[in-house]
């Protein structure tokens, strides 16, 4: 057990050399791309382009749709089934995108047409919706090749690959100076571009490293076929329901709001999916190894191993979640410079949601490692897009705009103990020693947190604020949730081996 949490505490290392970079990457990015396209035109694309946006933020996801039966063909150190498993992934991929088409298109077009785009041309419109649809198919088709580096553990590469992602992403926002017009359909032109190169490097790096297992096969088993495609197709269903709330929430707040409302809106995605791929690298370091522990049959250590993702999941996503609620006027104003209208409260909210949602992640693992997705994947697509209609009728009757937001949140509590009682009473999930070790400690901290976001949830502190403020109403908050979080989430041996960790890497 000791060996597979040091493998796993090597792996979320790089995966956080590879955040940490790309967060710094990204937030620049950003600000130069406010900068260059203006509110409108970042609005434009921030309403228009939301699939790459949620495409990007969920791509580790489908990645599991593959990554589940590699695991499973390793631990038995076959190589030409996971070359078959990865060979089907890819067909099963390219049918889905096709379906994913298809349906874009067709609801697409209803939407551009009663969409608010100001001053923009139709067709400017449409052309930016069609790049926006290619690069998000583009990343789509590139998830076997990132299942397949992740199943390997080779999270160095995985890292840099997703590194020269977002680097690319930064040379495409400076490239827009070149250019006086249209700079919005040239930005979507060149991502495009970059989606294509990243699949190609991905493609070179695993035929290369991965020979034998990333040889296609035309010879594939039917019933693996089947099979794979029912799992592919329920694990699309499910993060379908996730990508049409986030977009039709834009679509919303673009009707009541306009395009400087989703300006605000571009921004707090930004923030959204800085967290959540936070949260999902580290998923990312625990499942290959969960997968193993439970297609092995060690399901105790499997357990542990989950009880421990889930609450160090928590833990961490609502210590940066609370701190960015606090600092959110300060960090925003010198991130952005000038802050678009509403993202303050935007973020803060949002985030509260992201701290609900990083409990998600362990749970969805043992779904998939189990198999069994149908059930699971309808309850979230159903509650998930009920998010629609409710803030459609809330803000028809005058609620502001920020109330979409907590509705997405009440709703992912909601999913969160849906899906758990599904897990405990159809897939025989350890649910009453689950809620024992992690859900009641939880459970605590999250009435905490919730306490703590009510008070500190305006932006009382900014650049003006002087130091005693500062101290008194940010840094003691967020320093006794630290505290508390330590004490409350983690038993005396997790605290005396995380303790045992410091010290040592203090002493040399």
């Amino acid at each position: 057990m000791s060996a597979n949490k040091q493998q796993i505490a090597k792996n979320a290392i790089y995966l956080y050399i590879r955040k940490g970079i790309s967060i710094i990457i990204g937030l620049y990015t950003a600000r130069l791309l406010l900068q260059r396209l203006g509110f409108d035109d970042y609005g434009l694309y921030g309403v228009v382009g939301s699939i790459v946006v949620m495409f990007n933020a969920l791509r580790y996801i489908f990645t599991d749709s593959v990554q589940r039966y590699i695991n499973v063909a390793k631990s038995n150190s076959d190589d030409y089934s996971v070359s078959e498993i990865f060979s089907i992934g890819i067909n099963v991929h390219i049918l889905l995108s096709i379906i994913f088409i298809i349906i874009v298109e067709v609801g697409g077009q209803f939407i551009l047409y009663n969409l608010d785009y100001g001053q923009t041309p139709y067709w400017e419109v449409q052309i930016l919706f069609q790049f926006s649809i290619f690069t998000a198919v583009t990343t789509f088709l590139t998830v076997p090749y990132d299942a397949l580096i992740i199943a390997n553990e080779k999270f160095n590469a995985y890292a840099l690959l997703s590194i020269v992602d977002i680097v690319l992403r930064l040379i495409a926002v400076i490239v827009l100076s070149v250019f006086q017009s249209y700079r919005v359909l040239w930005y979507a032109l060149i991502i495009f571009i970059v989606s294509i190169i990243v699949r190609v490097i991905n493609v070179r790096y695993c035929k290369y490293k991965f020979k034998s297992e990333a040889n296609y096969r035309r010879d594939t088993r039917r019933e693996l076929t089947i099979e794979m495609t029912k799992f592919a197709g329920w694990n699309f269903m499910g993060n379908l329901g996730y990508w049409v709330t986030f977009s039709g929430t834009d679509f919303i707040l673009n009707h009541f709001g306009g395009l400087a409302t989703n300006a605000a809106r571009g921004i707090t995605n930004q923030v959204f999916s800085n967290f959540q791929q936070f949260i999902g690298d580290l998923n990312t370091s625990f499942r290959p190894r969960s997968m193993m522990l439970y297609s092995e049959g060690n399901h105790d250590e499997y357990y542990n191993l989950m009880f421990l993702n889930t609450r160090v999941n928590f833990f961490i996503c609502s210590i940066l979640g609370i701190s960015f609620i606090i600092f959110a006027n300060i960090i925003l104003k010198i991130w952005l410079s000038i802050v678009p209208p509403h993202t303050v409260i935007f973020c803060q909210i949002i985030l509260l949601y992201s701290i609900v949602r990083s409990l998600r992640g362990p749970i969805d693992i043992y779904f998939k490692v189990k198999g069994n997705l149908k059930y699971y994947q309808l309850t979230e697509f159903f509650i998930t897009v009920l998010n629609i209609p409710i803030s459609w009728i809330a803000l028809s009757n005058g609620a502001p705009l920020y109330s979409v937001f907590l509705i997405m949140a009440i709703l992912e509590c909601f999913n969160f103990i849906s899906i758990t009682c599904i897990a405990t009473f159809f897939c025989d999930f350890r649910g009453l020693e689950y809620f024992n070790r992690v859900g009641s400690r939880i459970l605590i901290m999250l009435i905490i947190v919730l306490a703590i976001s009510w008070f500190t949830h305006n932006p009382v502190l900014d650049l003006s604020s002087d130091g005693f403020l500062i101290l008194i109403q940010g840094i003691v908050p967020v320093i006794t949730l630290i505290f508390l979080e330590f004490f409350v989430l983690f038993d005396s041996s997790e605290r005396s081996r995380l303790i045992s960790i410091l010290f040592r890497k203090h002493n040399r």
